[in-house]
């Protein structure tokens, strides 16, 4: 039987990108910037690059974590979390019915605060939680879930998000350029109005935040400690999330009021890069964020760290293999000593080449890896010189502390060399990237075009003559393994491990490296897997970037024609089991949460099936906070910091249509039964044309966000026409179909390839603590993680 030709590029995508920066075009960069500062205080910076017709924002405020009164921990993440929620002309039905609402909330909050901590009856005691739940539910009558979120996403908006710092919070988002006032429509809006509805349902999203990132994650729970070692006094030790007790008792109007004082336009800087016309643009930012009063100026007053004299130590207990973190007090910029830290920082730690990571993981292998970080936690204060290591068995952290002393000392004592410099400077300006999926291995790199014939004869010798060093071999083999001993530590690699197994079973997309498989492979192995498949008429190289075509092209046959073409033996891969048997699937482990997957097989992708099916998982899980299953869990009531669903792509064998919920562990049997009611609700129920028009909308405009860079251009149309075969306007065509879908072909599509009692179910967690017995979903297989 032949090969489809998917199967025939297993071998590999050979992935070239040259990027370079040259003096001319550096100073082209310079000239495209151009800032401005409104009457307001407002920072305004432009970066003219107009490839594609898009723009990239971030909105940027000197406030975070070092900012937050004693007992408001984490209240600064809380704000960062409520420009979420929309203003009154963004999500509100009745604007003042809603602040009537949202002031009864505050107040049964308030009630039911002081009945818990009063000597009262469980009886009482229910009725002030039941009248806190009953206006809650009435204040979410009054406002639509999510509608900023709905209105970005139909307007082509594609990476909405926000993250919180020690020194700062910011907000990005992706926009089509012609998109630019609606952006600063909503914004403005945002800083001036933000409405703080559904504030105690994100609380408990919060809640639900630490326990997956601080408190289930081996490096949560050690950068907690580490930090509150390093820093007594300074708020740099406190956890910038908020501990459980601060989170649990964080009200409305005090993460307004914080919001008030120090989210104004003074403290903020907005940046936007992309395909601009800045005298016209910069009059549109004007117009609508000017109008927001510059507020006080506001100085927070923090505490100085007292000088440390001893050394600290904190050993931190967790079910996970271990970890060791070294830390040295250091100033921050603009001291000269923190830019030559900086450089230190790429000296010792950064990249394969680096002082540490050739010690430690490659010439004696005491570790699965290490990397450095000159400014940790954050800039705006002295702060952190931090080593961040992982031990390879049966070396211990303090082997790797060991080997850190010496190398620092070695420093006190010795120059650096000059060509050390050199290789640490030169990381800014070049990267390397090497990875491999179930349909093809990439490998790329950027470099300064002056370098390109150098860089073209290494890279050329590599993938003709490669050497499989066996000391390398060995380094690689080693790290390997390291890694399957620490593959139980994250709860959700455990849990995504063991679905698929399952459900690709007896199929290589189901087969994960052991300790057996990894260590029986040899360099013989390899090299004959390399000859077998590794032949230049398998791989495509794509290249973008400065140079002339034909000067290039003839640069590639130089380096590259003399390696001749050969047929390749492609093996034939098993049948792939569409409808394995559905059962519920359980790995215990010690958790505040539960781990929960739901899926199948799906369809293949590039097939009209496909097409329909990727609309109506946006409306699922995937659409981002507008989704069902989003809007369920997390939204409507905080069950959930990170839910919704994923089509994963297949080829040659069928994808796989995922739903996921990563929850509060008390709550497991009641999210299961969400997830599984919001996949029947796309069978039973026609989704209205107004939520079909907002998924079908975003899916359209974030269209052009595939096509920001010449590099992206190269890379998808190798991938899609060279590999899989598409038609050069697949694309097109892939548009022109998603504007035709109905609301009855998102039932048809799910009724006909959505198959809710036959999906399997994968559970990581203590089930002692779950709300219902795991049996009530099906016969249940236990996975021993040992």
């Amino acid at each position: 039987m032949k090969a489809s030709r998917i199967s025939q590029v297993i071998a590999g995508i050979f992935s070239l990108w040259l990027l370079s920066l040259p003096l001319a075009q550096a100073q082209q960069l310079a000239d495209s910037i151009s800032e401005f500062t409104l009457d307001n205080g407002l920072r305004v910076i432009t970066v003219v690059q107009d490839f594609a017709p898009v723009i990239n924002f971030n909105l940027m405020f000197n406030v975070g974590g070092v900012d937050e009164p004693a007992g408001l921990g984490g209240i600064a993440h809380m704000v960062e979390h409520m420009a979420f929620k929309g203003t009154e002309s963004i999500g509100s039905l009745d604007a003042a019915a809603e602040n009537q609402a949202l002031t009864e909330v505050e107040i049964a909050a308030l009630a039911f605060e002081y009945a818990r901590d009063v000597d009262m009856s469980a009886e009482d005691l229910a009725r002030f939680e039941q009248r806190f739940e009953e206006a809650r539910a009435r204040a979410q009558e009054l406002a639509s879930p999510n509608a900023l979120d709905q209105l970005i996403s139909a307007n082509g908006g594609v990476g909405l998000n926000a993250s919180t710092g020690y020194d700062r919070t910011d907000y990005r988002v992706s926009l089509p350029s012609n998109r630019l006032e609606l952006y600063a429509r909503i914004y403005a809006d945002v800083l001036a109005n933000t409405v703080y509805r559904s504030f105690y349902e994100e609380r408990d999203v919060v809640r639900e935040e630490r326990r997956q990132r601080s408190e289930d994650s081996p490096e949560g729970v050690l950068f907690e400690a580490f930090l509150r070692t390093a820093f007594e006094v300074h708020p740099y030790g406190r956890p910038l999330i908020g501990d459980p007790a601060e989170i649990a008792d964080y009200r409305a109007t005090e993460a307004k009021a914080f919001q008030e004082v120090y989210y104004q336009p003074s403290r903020a800087v907005l940046v936007l890069v992309g395909d601009l016309e800045v005298e016209r643009d910069i009059e549109i930012i004007k117009r609508y964020f000017e109008f927001i009063p510059r507020g006080q100026d506001v100085i927070t007053s923090i505490p100085d760290e007292p000088a440390q004299n001893v050394e600290r130590r904190v050993e931190v207990m967790f079910d996970a293999e271990p970890q060791v973190m070294v830390g040295y007090r250091k100033p921050t910029l603009p001291a000269r000593d923190a830019y030559v830290m900086d450089v230190l920082d790429y000296v010792l730690g950064t990249g394969r080449t680096s002082r540490l990571f050739k010690r430690m993981v490659t010439d004696e292998q005491l570790a699965l890896n290490v990397s450095t970080s000159s400014a940790f936690p954050g800039i705006r204060y002295p702060n952190l010189f931090v080593f961040q290591g992982q031990p390879r068995s049966p070396n211990t952290t303090t082997d790797l502390e060991n080997a850190l002393y010496e190398e620092l000392e070695l420093l006190k004592t010795e120059l650096v060399s000059e060509t050390e410099l050199d290789e640490a400077l030169e990381i800014l300006a070049a990267s390397v990237e090497v990875s491999a999926i179930d349909l093809f291995a990439s490998a790329s790199f950027s470099a300064l075009s002056d370098n390109i014939d150098e860089v073209l004869d290494i890279f050329a010798g590599v993938l003709m003559q490669p050497e499989f060093d066996p000391e390398r071999i060995e380094i690689a083999r080693g790290r390997t393994l390291e890694a399957l001993r620490r593959q139980n530590d994250q709860p959700v690699q455990i849990a995504l491990r063991e679905f698929f197994k399952r459900l690709a079973e007896g199929h290589p997309a189901g087969y994960f490296p052991s300790e057996e498989s990894v260590s029986a492979i040899s360099r013989d192995d390899m090299v004959a897997f390399y000859q077998r498949f590794y032949k230049p008429n398998a791989i495509v190289l794509a290249l973008s970037g400065n140079f002339d075509s034909e000067e290039m092209l003839a640069k590639l046959e130089r380096v590259f024609g003399s390696w001749p073409p050969a047929e390749v033996d492609y093996p034939e891969l098993p049948t792939f089991n569409p409808r394995p048997e559905p059962k519920v699937y359980y790995a215990e482990k010690d958790l505040g949460q539960s781990i929960i997957l739901i899926g199948q097989p799906s369809v293949l992708a590039y097939s009209p099936e496909y097409n329909d099916l990727d609309v109506a998982n946006s409306i699922l899980g995937s659409g981002g906070f507008s989704s069902r299953i989003f809007t369920e869990i997390r939204t409507k009531r905080g069950l959930a910091y990170s839910a919704g669903s994923q089509l994963r792509q297949g080829f040659d064998f069928p994808g796989t249509l995922l739903a996921f919920s990563f929850s509060r562990t008390e709550k497991t049997a009641e999210v299961i039964d969400l997830l599984l009611a919001e996949i029947r609700r796309l069978q039973d129920e026609e989704v209205s044309p107004e939520e079909l028009e907002i998924q079908r909308n975003a899916i359209l405009n974030r269209a052009v966000f595939r096509f920001t860079s010449p590099a992206a251009v190269v890379q998808r149309t190798a991938r899609a026409v060279e590999i899989l075969g598409l038609a050069p306007n697949y694309y097109d065509s892939y548009i022109e179909r998603v504007q035709e879908i109905t609301p009855a072909d998102i039932r048809s599509i799910a009724q006909r390839e959505l198959r809710p009692a036959e999906m399997i179910i994968m559970v990581v967690g203590d089930a002692s603590q779950f709300d219902r017995p795991l049996d009530e979903f099906g016969e249940v297989v236990t996975i021993d993680l040992e």
